[in-house]
């Protein structure tokens, strides 16, 4: 009965299922985007962001590239990520072309820049990207909306209980991936918002 409700936790909150889902839609519809502007966006982040990543995934598996739709071996993940920070950087630059509010630019590529970090580490080590998706998810999620829903907050242990259950990774693992969106959206507050104090949206102002 566990290793089937883990499952269900682990494919749910997949970092390209739901939590990029609601994340690309918090985006769409939560910074300030014109309608002009979400429906040329919309597609944009929804090909570079989940059909591409997906789609990828499925073809390595078919071409037997890698053993586990989780990429549960480090090695395996290496060049899917890579094709998956392109397919990013390229959907954000894009979509930037439509002169978004800043709100929404900061977001994306304080998420762009927690998945290069996150594929950079992977060379190295492994962490647990359902973690770093889920914690990233729920910053966003709270920053968006002024912190009214940090109890989101219990999700985080439940995913990371599941990965763990499954074998997916160790606690060291997991805690790096929840570690990271936050260090990363800390350091560049401080580092280089604080900085430039009153250029920064409201949203983000307050969130931190």
């Amino acid at each position: 009965m566990f290793k089937a409700l883990a499952l269900q936790i682990s494919r749910l909150f997949g970092p390209f299922t739901v939590m990029t889902l609601v994340m690309l839609y918090l985006l769409l519809t939560n910074t300030g985007l014109t309608s002009q502007q979400q429906l040329t966006i919309a597609p944009i982040l929804g090909v570079t962001f989940l059909v591409f990543p997906l789609g990828l995934l499925v073809y390595y598996k078919w071409r037997g590239r890698v053993s586990d739709l989780d990429l549960t071996r480090r090695e395996e993940r290496n060049q899917w990520l890579n094709w998956i920070v392109v397919s990013g950087w390229l959907g954000t630059i894009a979509s930037f072309a439509f002169e978004p509010p800043q709100l929404y630019r900061s977001l994306l590529i304080l998420s762009m820049v927690v998945l290069t970090t996150a594929t950079l580490i992977t060379f190295y080590k492994k962490i647990s990207l359902h973690m770093t998706g889920a914690t990233t998810t729920y910053l966003i999620i709270n920053i968006i909306f002024d912190w009214r829903y940090w109890w989101l907050a219990v999700l985080l242990p439940m995913i990371a209980w599941a990965r763990w259950y499954l074998k997916k990774h160790t606690p060291v693992q997991l805690l790096l991936g929840t570690a990271l969106p936050v260090v990363i959206f800390l350091i560049i507050y401080i580092v280089v918002w604080k900085l430039r104090s009153h250029d920064l949206p409201d949203q983000l102002r307050r969130g931190f």
